[in-house]
């Protein structure tokens, strides 16, 4: 018998023991496992433990929603570096509440619908509808989501949320009348965070997506009218809330960075930030 124990190397031994029942504990949706994660920082303790890469995003909540004990959101980022669009299958379940819903994801869901970004703002009907009312003058009551919400509005399906919770057609113009106001906000004052505008929703910003290659793509959940107008008045840079990373990129940067994988997220993803500016309020 040895007279003394090496804690730490026992320690990594249980953890890699405990592996599988903890990935087990991290894809069901414990809200105790979510708190505990953000609260003790369990990205960092896994880590200092010595677990893989692999291991780490295995043992991420799946229900884990953006955090700012986690990661220094939202990122500025230039805005011609969201290159790409699309409406990947299993989209909504990745944005969860609008607020993310495990951060890292594997599969194909970054090529299956990958299209250039102005292909798909053009195409996209909220975005769409800022195209045509901003860009081609067109009447905003002759505008796809106009037609789109006051069709839904009629008929009284006031919850569905492409009603965008009006319920009268005055409503309706009120919404877009809230457009216009943003829209010359942006082209007087340039584009500021919430945070920048006094919100306490720090998180309503443009949500993006980043892919197997370190790139950012515009996929389900909110900002498209934002970012439509952000590339008709060729704003320069803009606050993004990052809703999930691909696995493979992921891994790849934790392994460049030899931090632990959300640590290593969090620091590339600053690194995109233009001028090295900061990643939570762009000064």
């Amino acid at each position: 018998m040895p007279e003394y124990v090496n804690t730490r190397a026992l320690l990594r031994t249980l953890a890699k023991r405990s592996t599988h029942t903890l990935r087990r504990i991290g894809g069901t949706p414990s809200r105790l496992y979510v708190k505990l994660y953000i609260l003790l920082r369990l990205n960092r303790v896994f880590h200092g433990l010595g677990l893989s890469g692999l291991s780490q995003v295995r043992l991420i909540p799946r229900h884990l929603p953006v955090s700012r004990r986690l990661m220094k959101q939202p990122y500025w980022v230039r805005s011609d570096s969201i290159r790409w669009g699309g409406r990947p299958l299993g989209g909504e379940a990745r944005k969860g509440e609008g607020i993310g819903r495990g951060l890292v994801f594997g599969g194909d869901w970054d090529i299956e619908d990958k299209r250039d970004i102005a292909a798909y703002l053009s195409e996209y009907i909220y975005s769409k509808s800022v195209y045509q009312v901003f860009c081609d003058n067109t009447p905003y009551d002759r505008c796809d989501q106009y037609l789109e919400m006051s069709s839904f509005v009629q008929r009284g399906l006031h919850s569905n949320w492409q009603a965008r919770g009006c319920k009268t057609q005055e409503d309706v113009d009120g919404y877009f009348e809230g457009l216009r106001k943003t829209f010359e906000a942006i082209q007087a004052f340039g584009y500021q965070s919430q945070e920048q505008l006094g919100s306490a929703d720090w998180f309503d910003e443009i949500k993006v997506f980043v892919d197997r290659q370190g790139e950012i793509h515009k996929q389900q959940a909110g900002g498209h009218h934002r970012l439509a107008m952000v590339k008709i008045l060729q704003v320069p840079k803009v606050p993004v809330l990052v809703l999930g990373v691909h696995k493979d990129w992921a891994l790849r940067v934790q392994r460049e960075r030899g931090r632990d994988v959300l640590s290593a997220i969090d620091e590339a993803l600053q690194e995109m930030s233009p001028d090295g500016e900061s990643g939570l309020d762009g000064r």
